[in-house]
This record gives C-alpha cells, structure tokens and sequence, in this order.
C-alpha cells in the first residue's frame, strides 16, 4: 500500500496533518515533499494560464495575481491571532515566492491509502504514465477514490450552514473530471474558482474594504472547527461493527454496516450533485437515500406496496426529521412528504406526464438535500432509533 492525494478546496498553511478518519485513512495535509509541490503546481498551471489569458483581455488582475496582491491583508489579519503563528510565519516567509508555488504550497490535500505504486507513477514519463500502472493498481486507486469522493460528500452536507444559499450537493474535495487527472496537466474550472475564492476572502480583509464582510465558501478558517466536528462524529459511527450472532436471523438494518451505508448514500449524494440539471434523476437518488436508511419492503401479500412504503416514507421521515430538529412543524411536513414522495413514484414508473416547472422541481431537489442532512444528523445522534425504524 502507498499513500496517494486528492485536493480539497482549501488553500491555507497547516502545521502538522490532521487526522480526518482513522478507520479510513484519511488525512489533511500540506503538500510536504518537492515532488508533491511539483505534481499540485503541474496540475494547476494550466487553468490559471487559462484564465490569465482571459482575464488579460477583460483588462484584470488574474486571479494568481490577486492573492499576492492581497497576501499582506492576510498576514495583518493572521498576526493577531496567536493560534495562527505557524501559518503567519509561512507567508511572511514565503511572501517574495513565485505565486503558483505558494498557492501549490499551501493547497490542503487528503492522503489516503491505494495500492497504486505512486512513485512509479509520479517517476514515469508524463504520456506513459497511466500505461505504467497495473491493472490492479489502477482498479484500486479508482475504487478508493471514490470511497474518499463519498465520504467527502457526507462531511461536507453536514458542515454546510450558508443560510443564504441552499445546499446542493457541494462537496469540499475537489472532484476530478478523470480519476487520473491529478497526475497529468490540465484544465479544470473548479481550480479557478478556488484560487479566486481564496483571493477574495483575503481582500475583504483589507480595512479599507467598504462591502459587507461576508467570507465565501471554503474559508479555513471558518470552516475548519464545523468540519472537524462532523468528521469527529461521522468516525465513532464508521467505527461501529455489526455483531451477527450464530444462528439468528439478521434484522434488515444490520445487513450493512455503518460504513457501508454512509459510502453508498455519499455516493448517491456525489451522483446527485453531479445530475443537478436532471432535478428528476436528482430526487429519484435522494429519495432513494431515505428509502435506504428508513424503509423496508412491505409483506405483499397483506399491503399495497407503493401505497405501503409510501405510508413508511411520510411517517418515518417525520420521525428521523423530528428527532434532528423537533422545531420543524410535523403538519406542513407530512404534506410536503407526500407530494415529494408521489412524485417520485411518477418519475421511477414513468407516469409523470404534467410538465412541471424546472424551478419547482430545483427547489424539491433543494428541500431533499435538506432532509437527507437532517437524518443523517438523526442517524449519528441516535443510530438505535433509525435502525428501529428500518426494521419496523
């Protein structure tokens, strides 16, 4: 085994790795090595050309240029505050280095485990480099970055708490468009976004800065103690193992394990992101994840199916929603439920014939991500509870 990296969306200094799940092997980190520096600098070059070029005939800054140009900001701010010295002292030290490699410096990546032979990979010649690796190796690296993608998209639906916009499947790593891309030179947009996101948290921090000083997504700082947390709390259920018992019959809920369950509804989470401009195949998967976590298959010689397990998917998710947040008003939610759970039905059977609104459809989209959070909120806080409701 060898240890590979992914980026997140986060560009700050940390001093040493945080530990994000040890039942996974996850860590956040620094690139640490010259060679990693190299590889996250190669991978970013290209979209911030790109987008110099364009910003050249807009007649702007290009966003590299923006946070050196905003770096003395952030120094000010970070020199008052002492739990912050390591990553003061980092850009004092490295305020004169060339843009891409402070930005490639500074990038937080997540190490995780494969089986790919990474310096194997990283020592190949770049257009023989996919060719250089096993097939084996190559299955792995895909499987476990995808395992890492999932478990990315249950901490970040979590963490989310921008009350201005609603979460839609926003994930705080940063996705790839191919597996492999990290090791190859390329255009990737969400690259631009990040670097200008980092630059425009660290211009509001300029005193003389009029607007409203609301820090974007991906701010550190801000983000850093929410993120922590959840992961916190996602770990000690990873950690829970199912206990068969020789002999009894295993109830449905404990056919997977907890771990199982939140990869494969992060995941989901993940494709639904991915599909957001398919709303229908977007509700069919976030239905589909409280279906998996709540329902069960209805004895059918004594019920409806589809009525039955519509009946389980109002009357449960009251539940679970209740027990995350008992503030929200049961009446309005069974009705919301009922519509969203008929539509559904139409979407997977092909009944739906009335030509709904896209925006209507967004915002059913919006409100299943919200109540996807809301149970697995219910799910960490109390496991025996949703179990119970699985398997009744």
């Amino acid at each position: 085994m060898s240890t590979c990296i992914a980026l997140t969306k986060y560009i700050y200094p940390l001093e040493n790795p945080i530990l994000l799940s040890s039942e996974l092997g996850y860590t956040l980190d620094n690139p640490r090595t010259a060679q990693e520096i190299e590889l996250i600098k190669n991978f970013i070059t290209p979209s911030v050309n790109a987008e110099g070029e364009k910003s050249m005939t807009m007649k702007v800054a290009p966003v590299h240029v923006r946070v050196m140009l905003n770096l003395e900001y952030l120094i000010n701010h970070l020199s008052a505050l002492p739990e912050e010295q390591y990553a003061h002292k980092f850009y004092l030290e490295n305020r004169q280095t060339e843009s891409l490699e402070l930005i490639a410096k500074s990038w937080i990546i997540i190490r995780f485990n494969t089986k790919l032979d990474i310096e194997k990979v990283l020592n190949s010649t770049h257009y023989l480099r996919i060719l250089s690796i096993d097939e084996t190796e190559k299955n792995d690296y895909c499987e476990q970055l995808d395992k890492l993608s999932s478990y990315c998209q249950i901490v970040s639906i979590l963490t989310y708490n921008d009350e201005r916009n609603p979460y839609m499947g926003y994930s705080f790593i940063l996705n790839p468009s191919h597996p492999f891309e990290i090791f190859f030179s390329s255009i990737n947009q969400g690259v631009i976004e990040i670097i200008d996101r980092f630059a425009s948290n660290t211009g509001m921090l300029n005193p003389e800065f009029k607007g409203e000083h609301v820090l974007g997504e991906y701010w550190w700082l801000a983000d850093r103690k929410p993120l922590l947390n959840w992961a916190s709390k996602v770990e000690e259920i990873l950690k829970i193992k199912i206990k068969k018992v020789q002999g009894e019959k295993i109830a449905i809920s404990q056919k997977q394990s907890p771990k199982d369950k939140l990869i494969h509804i992060g995941g989901r989470l993940k494709i639904a992101h991915e599909h957001i401009n398919q709303p229908e195949l977007s509700v069919l998967l976030l239905v589909g994840n409280i279906e998996y976590l709540l329902t069960r298959n209805p004895d059918t010689n004594r019920f409806n199916v589809e009525d039955s397990i519509s009946r389980q998917f109002k009357l449960k998710c009251g539940v679970a929603i209740n027990e995350a947040d008992p503030s929200v008003s049961l009446e309005g939610l069974n009705k919301e439920l009922s519509e969203i759970y008929s539509l559904r039905s139409d979407f997977a059977h092909g009944n739906y014939t009335e030509k709904k609104d896209k925006w209507d459809l967004y915002k059913v989209v919006t409100d299943l991500f919200k109540y996807n959070r809301m149970i697995l909120v219910a799910y960490l806080n109390n496991k025996v509870l949703i179990d119970y409701l699985k398997d009744n």
